[in-house]
């Protein structure tokens, strides 16, 4: 009697025939699916094409543009662009949540005979769903609010059908085609919302960090050679990567093994290249994320057999630059250099240099982490030790310290004091040479007089300066050149202003009363007009010995004006007045 297998065993086979037959229907649903996003991806063209130039639809050529995509003949045909657009993007996201489902369908598919997964086939099919899909959201559009979180909401929707994928099938479809995503984005910078979407999905964000960082570290060239959109999507990149490593620590040992290769390749291109800036500021970004919380024990372990070489390269390089803007940035990235201070210390000599020029930046940030470095080295670092270093750049130290005192910036100047406190005695052994002030001749501050200036909505208002000053600042645009004829003009009419004010009305006691020149008379009461209307009973009012030394530079501004070609014909008249007052006054 031939044997009979057990039911089991033959519940068992049928289970696994129609489990086969179950993934085959599925990956012909795929395959239906993906055809679909293949036609959707020529007529969204066709669309876009139409909607940006405007065409005329009614025209039997562009109708049979058409054609292909609509069942009927020519003269059934119609086209209304606005609505076939937002039906094309009902359909879209249709389709790319049905998409999903099938997508993990197949990919979780019970079978004994085949590991979880996709298989070749089914990995070319969910690679051809990427390239078509990528190429369907010309029809989105970002120009308004609403326009934008749509095509925001439908990137991140079609991002999510392959976060289903296991970690093989995963790494297999965008290692083949993270170059198209990348040119994707580089045409439409909003694209960058997948790779994002993938770094902040616990599921795939390690695998993807990973596939990213080796596209992006084989590109390095293209920081300088490739286009502005390039260059900059490349950075954006970049940046969205390391911040994955910030915000889920799992990603930290994925970019350890690429820290060494990004550094070196950063200094050796900076090296070659003559506008290496793009390098800086991805060093820059690269430190920032390794730093933030010190946290990355791995990742700052990296560092240490780096630094000898990369701060001697950042200083070289510092000291070959010429623009300001990449002056800040290497100072920034000497200062930031991710370590501990008890690897960093043997260093602090080569970062002396790049600590003063930072106190003396005119960026705030920039002036904030020099005294944040500094204030740090003098809590932790041991006098015999950092005091040494301290004088080798006393010179220009102790003036960026003053300068911060002044600044009128209330955090810089109290971190700059306690700076001091903290050096307690030590910092006047930094003072042997005497520091370079400038002194006034009197106590006050020059004569005060109000200038009326007019406002744009017509009326004057009252603003108070010091006339040695601004007698100064305006011969000062006089003589300088390049500087611009409406303050020219300006600065004149003010020292002309000023003149009336030291020439006043000759009264004696012959005559009954003498006022000065006609010549002179005429022409100041024309050009004093509002400017200083005001000020006779200030100017009247100021100290004697004040006062003479005003009358001095504003006599001695005028006689200088007069010997310029440029204003010498405009200023004889006045010259002329000033010569005849002096001799009826003696």
């Amino acid at each position: 009697h031939p044997q009979v297998p057990p039911a089991g065993g033959a519940a068992g086979g049928a289970t696994a025939e129609s489990s086969v037959k179950g993934r085959k229907l599925l990956v012909r649903i795929l395959d239906t699916f993906v055809r679909k996003f293949g036609t959707l991806k020529e007529y969204t063209l066709k669309l876009c094409e139409a909607k940006g130039e405007d065409k005329n639809l009614e025209d039997p050529h562009m109708l049979l543009e058409f054609m292909p995509f609509r069942s009927g003949s020519l003269s059934d045909i119609t086209i209304d662009v606005t609505k076939e657009v937002a039906d094309c993007r009902q359909l879209i996201k249709t389709l790319i949540v049905a998409v999903r489902t099938v997508v993990w369908s197949v990919s979780n598919v019970k079978n004994q005979t085949v590991a979880r997964g996709m298989q070749e086939h089914e990995c070319l099919i969910t690679a051809k769903l990427l390239k078509h899909g990528l190429k369907c959201f010309g029809v989105y559009s970002n120009e308004d609010q609403a326009g934008a979180k749509d095509e925001k909401e439908i990137l991140e929707l079609f991002a999510g059908v392959f976060t289903v994928l296991d970690e093989r099938t995963f790494r297999d479809v965008f290692t083949l085609n993270m170059q198209a995503l990348f040119d994707h984005i580089v045409d439409r910078e909003t694209f960058i919302l997948i790779p994002q979407h993938f770094l902040t999905n616990q599921a795939v964000t390690r695998v993807f960090t990973e596939i990213l960082l080796q596209f992006l570290v084989g590109r390095m060239k293209d920081l300088s050679t490739g286009s502005r959109q390039e260059t900059t999507t490349m950075l954006n990149l970049f940046k969205i990567a390391f911040s994955a490593v910030s915000t889920i620590p799992e990603n930290e040992s994925v970019l350890r093994p690429h820290i060494r290769s990004v550094v070196g390749s950063c200094l050796r291109h900076a090296m070659q290249e003559k506008r290496p800036v793009h390098y800086y500021m991805l060093l820059k970004t690269l430190f920032r994320a390794v730093s933030s919380g010190g946290k990355f024990e791995l990742l700052m372990k990296e560092f240490i057999s780096l630094l000898k070489s990369l701060l001697d390269s950042l200083t070289k390089l510092l000291s070959a630059s010429q623009e300001e803007e990449t002056k800040e940035l290497l100072v920034e990235l000497c200062l930031t250099v991710p370590s501990r201070l008890n690897f960093l210390f043997p260093h602090i000599p080569i970062l002396m240099k790049p600590l003063v020029q930072a106190l003396n930046s005119s960026t705030p940030e920039l002036v904030h982490l020099g005294l944040k470095k500094l204030e740090m080295w003098v809590d932790a670092l041991q006098p015999a030790y950092l005091d040494p270093h301290l004088q080798a750049v006393k010179d220009d130290m102790m003036p960026a310290l003053y300068k911060q005192l002044q600044s009128g910036n209330n955090t810089f100047a109290v971190a700059a004091i306690r700076i001091l406190g903290k050096l307690g005695g030590r910092n006047r052994l930094l003072l042997r040479d005497q520091a370079l002030l400038d002194g006034k001749e009197f106590g006050e501050d020059g004569v005060q007089v109000t200038v009326q200036l007019p406002k744009n909505a017509g009326g004057f208002v009252a603003v108070p300066i010091c006339l040695d000053d601004a007698v100064k600042t305006s011969l000062t645009l006089l003589e300088k050149a390049g500087v611009d004829v409406h303050y020219k003009k300006q600065s004149l009419a003010l020292i002309k202003a000023a003149l009336g004010l030291v020439v006043p009305p000759l009264a004696t006691p012959d005559d009954g009363g003498m006022s000065a020149p006609p010549t002179i008379a005429e022409n100041l009461a024309e050009a004093e007009g509002s400017l200083l209307a005001t000020a006779r009973s200030e100017f009247a009012s100021t100290k004697d010995e004040a006062k003479a030394a005003t009358t001095k530079k504003i006599l001695g501004a005028v006689f200088l004006l007069g010997q310029h070609p440029e204003f010498r014909e405009e200023m004889l008249p006045y010259l002329d007045g000033v010569c005849r007052y002096a001799a009826a006054s003696v």
